[in-house]
């Protein structure tokens, strides 16, 4: 269960930190 969460919380947040890469 809890590799299933952070398997979809790091689906969810890839383009956040892809978007976090591209600022800086």
């Amino acid at each position: 269960y809890i590799f299933y969460a952070l398997l979809k919380i790091s689906i969810f947040y890839e383009p956040i930190l892809l978007h976090f890469s591209w600022i800086t």
